[in-house]
């Protein structure tokens, strides 16, 4: 296939065809959506997001007077996931005088950063210690750089009531939207500029989780298989 490119083209023709044989698509984001619609047309779609068991209502009001921001990223240190952009930024606003702040990393990587001291790795988790790690986190930054379906980190880190800066090209942009829009960023100066404004002050973090507590849990895995069976039945009724 590599060496005759005319494969690939009847490759995504047979996909195309078989696609139009789906009566309805449950896209677990806005982004998901956005990227099927580039190539075809479903009769029916919706967008729900997704979650796990684990995922459950931990919300709490949280504090947020802790002199150093406690910032947390989760996932491999890759480029595509957004480690790289978001220390080099963190290094700059360091270098800026802007230091009071804290780095933990959570991956699979252990100790020290080599370069950056508020940094710290902090090696894998169990859903056991999710309530561990949340509670040492006032920001959790998701700053992936390429397209992610979902994100069910974001998802874990707001069911504890930690607000999570996310960038737009992550599908869990969709929940973050509906707490606090502000905290969705398209441009690296954006993201800069908001670990700026959370750096030099915790008001909007304060009201980041006052809305979280304000609106109802709805991303429990009973309220999706709700959510799908309702999907089901606009289609047997029609």
């Amino acid at each position: 296939m590599r060496n005759n490119p005319g494969k690939y083209t009847e490759l995504l023709g047979h996909y195309k065809k078989m696609f139009e044989l789906v009566d309805c698509f449950h896209f677990n984001s806005s982004i998901t959506q956005n990227v099927y619609q580039q190539y075809i047309t479903p009769l029916q779609s919706a967008v729900i997001p997704i979650t796990h068991l684990d995922i459950s209502d931990h919300r709490i009001v949280k504090s947020f007077d802790n002199k150093m921001l406690r910032l947390g990223f989760i996932g491999n240190t890759s480029l595509y996931k957004g480690f790289p952009l978001l220390k080099q930024i963190l290094a700059e606003l360091s270098a800026e005088g802007k230091s009071e702040w804290q780095l933990d990393v959570y991956g699979n990587k252990t100790g020290a950063d080599d370069t950056c001291p508020n940094i710290k790795f902090k090696g894998k988790f169990s859903s056991e210690d999710m309530q561990r790690v949340y509670s040492g986190m006032d920001l959790l930054v998701v700053p992936s750089v390429c397209l992610e379906t979902f994100s069910l980190i974001t998802l874990e880190a707001l069911s504890f009531g930690v607000p999570v800066l996310v960038s737009d090209t992550v599908g869990a942009k969709d929940v973050v939207n509906r707490y606090v829009p502000d905290f969705v960023f398209k441009t690296r100066t954006e993201l800069k500029q908001k670990l700026t404004e959370v750096i030099d002050s915790r008001i909007q973090l304060q009201h980041y989780n006052q809305q979280i507590m304000k609106h109802n849990w709805d991303y429990s895995l009973n309220e999706h298989l709700n959510e799908i069976e309702k999907l089901y039945q606009t289609l047997v009724e029609k």
